[in-house]
């Protein structure tokens, strides 16, 4: 496209002439996509950041000045610096991003908070039922992960005793608690 055209299409832009306007969209698209697609690397994002350059373009219209340069050229920067700073903004917000999928927060959410505590509660209503050292030898096999083996130990009590206590419990916790086995609330620590 000739600049002497593209002159004449950016003057009659800056009088707010429409026809100019489109005209002077369908003649220098392309090129202007390609650079932006060039810069940006997603066609989606690329042609909004575009159909942005060109509105600063019809409101710009009236500063371009021939003297300083081609109309090309002058729309090619306004579509460079838009289409910088769109690459700019997407890399600071994918960097921001791969920060926060990057850093690890053990910390349960709060509904989760939540949830443990309601079955916290209901189990430690249900253990406090049980005789205390039935309770007792539960809160040491599903709360302090302690094996059969060491909770006799701890209490001087047999292995024997101990299974039972346990098999008797949790019958118990089963009918007593609104989950499928005492162990789905044994997680709770």
């Amino acid at each position: 496209m000739k600049d002497i055209k593209l002159e004449n299409l950016i003057e009659r832009c800056a009088s707010d002439d429409r026809s100019a306007f489109s005209e002077l969209y369908r003649c220098t698209y392309a090129r202007l996509l390609a650079l932006t697609r060039r810069i940006i690397r997603d066609e989606d994002v690329a042609r909004d950041v575009l159909q942005n350059a060109y509105v600063t373009i019809w409101k710009r219209a009236s500063t371009f000045d021939a003297l300083r340069g081609s109309p090309m050229t002058w729309m090619l920067v306004i579509v460079r610096n838009a289409s910088i700073d769109e690459w700019r903004r997407l890399r600071r917000h994918y960097s921001d991003e791969t920060i926060e999928e990057t850093l690890h927060d053990s910390a349960p959410l709060p509904d989760e908070c939540t949830d443990r505590s309601i079955i916290r509660g209901l189990l430690e209503t249900e253990l406090s039922r049980l005789p205390e050292r039935m309770a007792n030898v539960i809160r040491l096999y599903f709360l302090k992960n302690q094996t059969v083996a060491e909770i006799s130990k701890e209490l001087s009590i047999s292995m024997n005793t101990i299974r039972s206590w346990l098999r008797r419990g949790l019958e118990r916790l089963r009918h007593a608690l609104p989950f499928e086995t005492a162990q789905v609330a044994a997680f709770i620590n």
